[in-house]
């Protein structure tokens, strides 16, 4: 190799001072409008998420093999 690595196209010290001001500020006036809808929506897609892994797993069949497999994954799912 020649020293020169892939990158996404962002690169923080090619960016222009005023790019940066500008998606910083962006980054504040979003987090401030919705932080609270962001905490309610995460609190409720994990509710959701844990829900719906119990409802799978309540699809599996239940023998020998995937009962621990089954505890496992309702555990995991339903942990946060």
């Amino acid at each position: 190799m020649d020293g020169h690595h892939l990158s996404n196209g962002v690169n923080d010290k090619a960016q222009s001072p005023k790019l940066k001001k500008s998606r910083a500020q962006d980054n504040k006036k979003s987090s401030k409008h919705s932080l609270n809808e962001k905490r309610y929506d995460l609190e409720e897609r994990t509710a959701v998420f844990g829900e719906r892994i119990i409802d799978f797993a309540k699809t599996l069949p239940d023998d020998v093999i995937n009962r621990e497999l089954i505890r496992q994954l309702v555990k995991a799912g339903t942990s946060v």
